[in-house]
């Protein structure tokens, strides 16, 4: 009898224990992944000067201090249970950490951090590459921050809706600041002593316009998909408010990256909501919505420009269409139809059927829209015909100057790659040192550039070269490998959870939108953190044996 008692009482410390741990991991991943989600976008130090530095020294600093608190955790654990128990736990741990059980995305993830370690070793700028203090911070060391942060969250993370929540109420507050500066209202007088050009190009508490609708696209997809998922009302009001929000600041932040994230969301969503009429219809709704709001920042443009700043681009394009009035109607019309089926009891076979057959020929649209686009550039490209696009023409022909001379930037890059050694055509020039390849080692390639551009260019304007010229083609394949693990991953998972569809649409949209960006400390950490949500285990990653149950 007191055997048993004294039996029951060590089980029961044991699992005390060992939860205890479990738990404050699980609560310190969570800490993190909130500050970085809804705080870290707010942060700022001397408005725009230091925004860049002022964050990165935030993020590392939060990773630091994650990594110092996750190593005492796990000091005291050990320490406890080689007094208690001999070490049975630290043996399990240790078998749990077996490479047998790593998935693919960690793999991929040690590769990326790897390689990174041997292009900063074998740099002929050593200091450059693991700092990146003459790019933008994206250096070694920044690498080895997310690679720590990644084990830690993916491991150790309980996922909760709560973290997307916060991240929207977070982004909510940078988008009311983003769409105050559209109408010239600085509350947080983040613009004063900037010139006009540059007044034009930093917004919100994130800085340029790029990498601030990189942001936006994230939250609108967050947003936008959660709406559609969510039956509760209070929340599906509060998921609508942000995904209209969300849009809105991506038309008023006027960014041609703006474009693509929103062709991406709104072109492969339908391929996952028009699953039900239920979906379907939310959908239309926030299709809707959208080209409202566009009629609306349009007619404002118009009749008040004093008070706001100028609408460029496909934005303003669609925004003066004379049929985009008729068509808002027509979606409207639409969506109260929808909305009407779907009230109808007895909801069946020919809803059902309707929808399936709606999924069918959007993919049927979206493969002739593909076919024809190419088609275009066929024809703009190779047989010369750019002119006949007229307002388009700068989108379809690509040359020197497309994309605000990207055109230029990569072409000579890969001629700088091509004519690279092959340890730096295997593991880059060093990471983040783009800037000093341009200016000092190859500077024969690009010797017009002051005299054409006015300007040097330190750095790629596409995620995928930059890290080819920087980390070479086996760091570009670890990083691509990162991604397109991470969405199968969260794509399968999405499959028993559908809120996981939003992480997978942020995370599909932000690697689309890299191919004309820059991969920057203020807006990288947040979709690896998204990213690191979605692969996380669905509970912390050392379990008890059945029998100690």
């Amino acid at each position: 009898m007191v055997y048993n008692e004294a039996k029951n009482n060590s089980e029961k410390r044991e699992k005390t224990l060992i939860q205890m741990w479990k738990n404050a991991n699980a609560k310190m991943a969570g800490i993190f992944v909130i500050l970085v989600l809804a705080v870290y976008p707010l942060t700022f130090h001397d408005r725009y000067a230091d925004i860049l530095r002022f964050k990165y020294y935030c993020y590392f600093t939060t990773v630091l201090i994650l990594a110092v608190a996750m190593l005492i955790t796990a000091i005291f654990f050990l320490y406890r249970d080689a007094k208690w128990y001999d070490g049975k736990y630290t043996k399990q741990l240790k078998s749990s950490m077996h490479p047998r059980n790593w998935k693919a995305v960690d793999w991929a993830m040690i590769a990326f951090v790897g390689t990174s370690i041997i292009s900063t070793f074998q740099s002929d700028y050593f200091y450059e590459a693991f700092w990146g203090n003459e790019g933008r911070y994206s250096g070694l060391f920044l690498i080895l921050m997310y690679g720590i942060s990644f084990f830690i969250v993916s491991k150790c993370l309980e996922y909760k809706r709560l973290y997307l929540d916060a991240f929207l109420m977070g982004g909510m507050i940078c988008e009311i600041i983003g769409i105050l500066h559209f109408f010239k209202i600085d509350p947080l007088k983040m613009k004063e002593g900037l010139s006009y050009g540059s007044y034009k190009i930093f917004l919100s508490t994130i800085g340029n316009v790029n990498t601030y609708t990189a942001y936006l696209a994230m939250l609108a997809c967050v947003g936008v998909i959660l709406f559609i998922l969510e039956e509760r009302e209070k929340k599906k009001l509060f998921y609508l408010s942000s995904a209209l929000m969300s849009l809105l600041s991506m038309i008023t932040a006027n960014s041609d990256n703006s474009y693509i994230s929103l062709g991406v969301l709104f072109g492969l969503l339908p391929l996952y909501a028009f699953g039900s009429l239920k979906n379907a219809k939310k959908y239309v709704l926030i299709v809707a919505a959208l080209f409202t709001e566009i009629f609306l920042i349009g007619w404002v443009t118009r009749f008040i420009p004093e008070h706001v700043m100028e609408i460029e681009g496909v934005f303003e394009i669609v925004s003066h269409f004379s049929w985009l009035p008729a068509i808002i109607l027509f979606l409207w019309a639409g969506t109260i139809v929808l909305y009407k089926m779907d009230s109808k009891k007895g909801r069946g076979g020919i809803v059902s059927g309707t929808c399936k057959t709606g999924k069918r020929i959007w993919l049927a649209i979206l493969i002739l829209a593909v076919a024809a686009v190419c088609l275009i550039l066929l024809d703009a490209n190779i047989l010369g015909n750019g002119e006949r696009y007229r307002s388009f023409s700068n989108y379809v022909v690509f040359d020197d100057e497309w994309g605000t001379h990207r055109g230029y930037i990569w072409k000579t890059a890969f001629e700088c790659h091509r004519v690279f050694p092959l340890h730096h055509k295997l593991f880059g020039f060093g990471p983040d040192t783009f800037g000093i390849m341009t200016t000092r080692d190859y500077w024969d390639y690009w010797s017009d550039m002051g005299e054409r551009y006015y300007e040097l260019f330190e750095n790629a304007h596409n995620e995928y070269i930059q890290y080819l010229i920087t980390i070479g083609i086996c760091g570009l394949a670890a990083y691509i490998a990162v991604l397109a693990s991470a969405l199968v991953k969260i794509v399968k998972r999405s499959f028993k959870d559908p809120e996981f569809m939003a992480i997978g649409f942020a995370v599909g949209c932000y690697a689309v939108q890299a191919s004309v960006n820059i991969n920057v400390v203020i807006v990288v950490p947040i979709m690896l953190t998204l990213l690191m949500m979605g692969v996380s285990e669905d509970k912390a990653s050392l379990k008890l044996p059945e029998s100690d149950y």
